[in-house]
């Protein structure tokens, strides 16, 4: 009875368990088969990306290829068309020889008459225009001595009349003060200096003739200065004051650098009597270039 009792409980047990393993193992089957769809759906998409792909690469190469093809037959015309040029230049080239040659010969027989003929034209340009540099420094050498002779018989005029003036004034009985001179005559001997010394900056300082204005305009300037005027001029050197000279004009000057000024000429000098000033000096003032504008 015990036996049978365990026999059928073994039995029942055993069926029961296989119940159980039966149910894990179909759901294990249901699930590789989702997972097979899934797999499967997945490989189908892989294959259509793959194909869209694959036709577009292939577009691309077409695509690729006629290009190709387009350059090549554009090079076989480019190469059709260099060799039609070259024929073309080697047979220019020829022509052109031919012609050379043809000139070259007409040349040799006449090129020495045209290097004669060339050589008698340069020599004789040359030559009128030796002869009109000669005339010409000739003319500015006869206008500068007559300038000169003229500078040097009015500075022997003003030093006479100088003199008939300081003696009138020492035969007049009446005394005149300071304020109550006449520097009229003065002020333009002092302006004629301040003239004639600037034409001799640009003549020889060799010639006699210019030492001898030069020790002219000395003598003068000493006699003014015996008589207590003092003439300022202050060519070359930097202008910073208006009190003492009136800007006239402002023109530019190499070599400044911007914001300097200097006294380029001196159109009227300043003049002091007795070390007060009775003429203002005017100039021209030298700038650099940025300044004017």
């Amino acid at each position: 009875m015990r036996l049978t009792l365990l026999i059928i409980f073994i039995a029942i047990q055993s069926i029961c368990y296989s119940q159980v393993d039966t149910l894990l193992i179909r759901n294990s089957i249901n699930k590789i088969e989702n997972d097979n769809k899934k797999l499967n759906q997945r490989i189908d998409d892989l294959i259509k990306s793959t194909d869209l792909q694959n036709d577009t690469e292939k577009k691309t190469i077409d695509s690729l290829k006629n290009k190709i093809s387009t350059i090549e037959n554009a090079n076989k015309k480019i190469t059709e068309e260099n060799n039609n040029l070259k024929k073309d230049f080697e047979n220019e080239k020829k022509f052109k020889d031919r012609d050379l040659e043809n000139i070259s010969s007409k040349f040799n027989k006449s090129n020495i008459i045209g290097i004669v003929i060339a050589a008698i034209i340069i020599g004789v340009i040359v030559f009128l225009v030796l002869i009109i540099i000669r005339k010409f420094k000739e003319s500015n050498k006869t206008v500068e001595e007559k300038a000169l002779k003229i500078d040097k018989e009015l500075l022997e005029l003003m030093s006479k009349q100088m003199n008939i003036i300081k003696e009138s004034e020492k035969s007049s009985s009446e005394g005149k003060s300071t304020n109550e001179s006449d520097h009229s005559f003065a002020m333009r001997v002092a302006d004629e200096i301040n003239r004639i010394s600037m034409r001799l900056t640009k003549m020889d300082d060799s010639s006699r003739d210019v030492q001898a204005v030069r020790n002219a305009l000395k003598r003068m300037e000493s006699e003014l200065n015996q008589q207590g005027y003092e003439i300022i001029i202050r060519n070359g050197l930097p202008f910073t004051d208006t009190s003492t000279f009136i800007p006239i004009n402002f023109i530019a000057v190499e070599g400044l650098k911007p914001g300097e000024q200097i006294i380029f000429r001196t159109i009227k000098p300043q003049i002091l009597y007795n070390s007060q000033s009775i003429q203002q000096g005017e100039i021209e003032v030298g700038v650099n270039e940025s300044d004017l504008v």
